[in-house]
């Protein structure tokens, strides 16, 4: 789909009828974009320099100003570089507007193709999973989520009942908050149940995962490993790659990461409904249905926090077409300090306004998390003593060990990256290739 001209003379702008999507190797620290064109289906691969060329357009930039922004970053020897990368960005339909006549001629005119699309193509699941400190690789899942999404598509269509089902629940308790906090306090706080909390918090974790890849696998995407995290070094966590799915339509991308809040939706309607309804009998029934409800909602508390980069975060980053939301909610509050850096340019005041409000929710969300773990610690430690100072000990050791675990891999992707760049910069001596020696390897 190629853009209409634009009016304004001199201005270019970037093709909008666009998906941006993003991911990072966790190995390197790389981030690359993939832009689809809804029109056509094409899937285009930016690196990270590639795409702030591309992101000066947006909303409409003239070639000299992109120049001169792109030369002070890059150094003055990248301003005949840049045209033949517009060129190609033109003869692709990524950017159009009042174009310069001989732009797309001089890239024409080059002897090598120097920048070629991502088409669809998702990768296959026989890659190498990334190694990363206490993972553990369970293998490819795609031919157990296609046996899942054969024999279960049929439960795509309880999404609706289950959220009826869950405003039946929120009634339930609402009825009945005093029996509800009551069996929380006698059930679910006792140190008898710490397992069995544990236990089901891991079964809504393995059953979201579960789910969420067949959803993905369903619409088309490959799933290239499933693994087990310790996270922290001790608590294990499901995880799955999902970078198969940057490479479907937005619908389907907008399902595949809202599953797993219709699973911690089902576990949370069950698990109240069933509390309701085995309250009576004296079996354990109850308690373990209490447990599932919990267990619910801490996870959804969890997955809705705006500091954290989830199944919930993605869904908004797909359903704006930003793939870098929070670095943009991030820059945003930092403008309502005079400090604009990161910000585009182009954003309206009704953007800038809901980028500024979701900076400040992770900044609230921040403090909150903080203090809850302060209260929890002060508590623990007044209700048990020495126990609990020992446990808040611990707490704050896996923490601190964690951090610089976190630390110590950064330092490595620094080092790894420094050496890609000085190999990317003797290479550049010897070629002409414009794309290597225009695009640092960021």
């Amino acid at each position: 789909m190629d853009l209409p001209d634009n009016p304004d003379r001199g201005v270019i702008r970037a093709l909008d009828d666009v998906v941006v999507t993003s991911s990072t190797d966790i190995t390197t620290g790389r981030r690359t974009y993939f832009v689809k064109v809804d029109a056509t289906g094409e899937i285009f691969e930016f690196g990270q320099a590639e795409y702030d060329i591309w992101k000066q357009f947006e909303g409409g930039a003239s070639l000299e100003d992109a120049e001169r922004e792109m030369g002070a970053r890059f150094g003055a020897e990248f301003k005949k570089r840049l045209r033949g990368f517009l060129g190609d960005l033109a003869t692709r339909g990524l950017i159009g507007g009042d174009l310069p006549p001989d732009l797309v001629q001089e890239y024409r005119s080059e002897a090598q193709l120097r920048w070629r699309p991502f088409l669809v193509d998702p990768p296959t699941g026989t890659r190498t999973p990334p190694h990363t400190p206490f993972r553990f690789v369970l293998g490819d899942p795609n031919k157990f989520f296609d046996f899942l999404g054969h024999w279960f598509a049929w439960m795509r269509f309880l999404r609706w009942p289950l959220v009826v089902g869950a405003v039946v629940s929120v009634l339930v308790i609402c009825k009945h908050a005093t029996d509800y906090s009551s069996d929380f306090h006698t059930l679910v706080l006792t140190w008898t149940r710490i397992p069995h909390a544990v236990f089901t918090l891991f079964t809504v974790n393995l059953t979201r995962v579960i789910a969420q890849g067949v959803v993905s696998r369903y619409y088309g995407a490959r799933v290239r490993y499933m693994s087990i995290d310790l996270v922290y070094g001790v608590w294990p966590r499901f995880h799955e790659d999902k970078k198969g799915i940057l490479l479907l339509d937005r619908g389907p991308q907008l399902w595949s990461h809202a599953t797993p809040f219709f699973v911690r939706l089902s576990y949370f309607t069950l698990g109240t409904l069933g509390w309701w309804w085995f309250r009576g009998d004296g079996s354990h029934l109850s308690g373990y249905c209490l447990l599932a409800s919990q267990a619910a909602i801490v996870d959804f508390v969890t997955a809705t926090l705006p500091m954290f980069k989830n199944e919930t975060y993605f869904w908004f980053c797909a359903f704006t077409r930003d793939p870098v939301l929070q670095d943009r909610g991030l820059a945003a509050l930092r403008s309502l300090f005079m400090m604009p850096k990161g910000l585009p340019r182009h954003l309206s005041l009704v953007e800038r306004l809901a980028l500024t409000l979701y900076g400040l929710s992770m900044l609230l969300a921040f403090v909150v998390v903080i203090l809850a773990l302060l209260s929890f610690a002060i508590g623990l430690t007044g209700d048990y003593y020495g126990f609990g100072f020992a446990v808040c000990l611990i707490a704050v050791g896996l923490g601190l060990a964690k951090a610089a675990t976190i630390r110590s891999l950064k330092r490595k992707l620094i080092d790894a990256r420094s050496q890609r760049r000085a190999a990317h910069r003797a290479h550049r001596r010897g070629q002409t290739d414009v794309l290597a020696t225009a695009l640092p390897n960021e």
